[in-house]
């Protein structure tokens, strides 16, 4: 399982927060059909409210499945489509 909940990115004119969204994560790891990317992106201009946004947050994330393991778990199923 990835631990990883939020990526922070400095840009030259401000910052993006990605969080990792659990609702697309399951639907993607119930799904066999397309694949949505959980990871939803989000832009600020300054510090302050990149910082605000964190805050608020942060607390609520969770980590989501690898989906690298997801994908070999997948791979090695015996169950046919």
């Amino acid at each position: 399982m990835s631990e990883t909940v939020m990526r922070v990115e400095r840009l030259a004119n401000g910052y993006t927060v990605e969080v990792l969204d659990p609702t697309v994560s399951a639907a993607n790891k119930k799904s066999k059909g397309v694949y949505n990317d959980p990871w939803k992106e989000y832009a600020f201009s300054d510090t302050k409210t990149t910082l605000v946004f964190i805050n608020k947050v942060l607390p609520t994330l969770k980590p989501g499945d690898s989906e690298a393991a997801d994908a070999f778990d997948e791979a090695c199923s015996t169950e046919e489509e």
